[in-house]
């Protein structure tokens, strides 16, 4: 009888102590104890609170990354106004610690390892910023389907892409943003999330099959360039019109071809006595030599035994070619060809 009084006098003074144990500390944030990835176990309210301040600090003051390819837009602290309740997490930690009877208190202390308590982060920001930021990132990423286009220019033939539609998912946006507000982690960045909204229906592979040969002209530098397939084949020195009787600048397209043609002098002052006559093919009054390409309102591309004026601005509004070379143009254009003009 004596041992088992003994054994429940050790027991009575064990769960004395438990309880003991449980009552004291309550100032105290309990054992394995955390708050946004900071171990608050054992500290004060004061202590928590220093300690959180200390590990979100840094976080908050850094601005969220979005990325879009190269381009990056930053959201600011002081645009998105995002803010931690620090004292409500401490608030939490020790109300969640406090909770229990003393006997459960001094248990969870003392296994405190079995039942770990994570306090939430409390970070509160401004909706509105966040939405109207997202909406400035879509209108700077936002745009429709493009077709494919190829222009010539001074420098030579310039080649469009084809671009798909593209819009900014800006709820999915909008929470991705949140989602690295409301976190104490590293701010890695946040990449836009887009949906394509068109396909274009024009690519360049359509405008390489499109314009199997091309010609561009370069006026001033009195070149014509010949491509295949969009890829240069070929630079030609030329004569253009004269001042006063320039050749027209423009899109244009090879609508008659003829070898050894013959003139049909147009009614202008310039002609002379031959305004309105047709010079017949090998006549020395025919400047149309070897072969013609015409392309607009009577102009055209045609050879010339003038070979002195090649290189400079001396006819009529046609471009001159030298016989060899125009003939080897005319093996190689078919009607239909595009004319660029610049």
């Amino acid at each position: 009888m004596s041992v088992v009084v003994a054994a429940l006098a050790v027991i009575a003074l064990a769960l004395a102590a438990v309880v003991a144990y449980g009552a004291s500390g309550r100032d105290r944030i309990a054992e394995d104890t955390s708050a946004a990835g900071a171990d608050l176990g054992g500290m004060t309210a004061a202590e928590a609170r220093a300690a959180l301040l200390r590990r979100l600090g840094p976080a908050l003051q850094r601005p969220v990354r979005v990325h879009y390819g190269r381009r990056t837009f930053l959201l600011t602290p002081q645009v998105s106004r995002v803010r931690v309740d620090v004292d409500a997490m401490v608030a939490g930690a020790l109300e969640r610690s406090r909770r229990g009877d003393a006997f459960t208190r001094g248990i969870r202390k003392l296994l405190g390892g079995l039942a770990p308590i994570h306090e939430p982060m409390r970070v509160a920001y401004s909706p509105a910023a966040v939405a109207t930021f997202a909406r400035h990132i879509a209108h700077r990423i936002d745009h429709p389907a493009r077709q494919a286009d190829v222009a010539f220019t001074r420098r030579g033939l310039r080649r469009t892409p084809a671009r798909d539609g593209v819009a900014v998912r800006q709820q999915a946006l909008t929470r991705a943003i949140a989602i690295k507000l409301g976190s104490a982690g590293p701010r890695t960045a946040v990449e836009v999330p887009t949906m394509i909204t068109r396909r274009p229906r024009v690519t360049l592979r359509d405008l390489r099959h499109r314009y199997a040969w091309l010609v561009g002209v370069n006026r001033p530098r009195k070149q014509l360039r010949l491509y295949r397939h969009l890829h240069l084949v070929k630079t030609y020195r030329i004569a253009v019109g004269r001042i006063g009787l320039e050749t027209a600048a423009g899109r244009y397209e090879i609508q008659t071809k003829a070898i050894d043609p013959p003139w049909n002098v147009p009614r202008e002052p310039w002609a002379g006595s031959l305004a309105g006559r047709i010079i017949p093919s090998g006549s020395p009054d025919n400047p149309l030599k070897a072969r013609w390409m015409g392309f607009h309102d009577g102009e055209g591309i045609h050879g010339t035994d003038d070979v002195q004026s090649l290189g400079t601005a001396a006819s009529h509004g046609c471009i001159r070619m030298s016989v060899a070379d125009v003939k080897q143009l005319y093996r190689r254009v078919p009607l239909h060809a595009p004319v660029f003009i610049v």
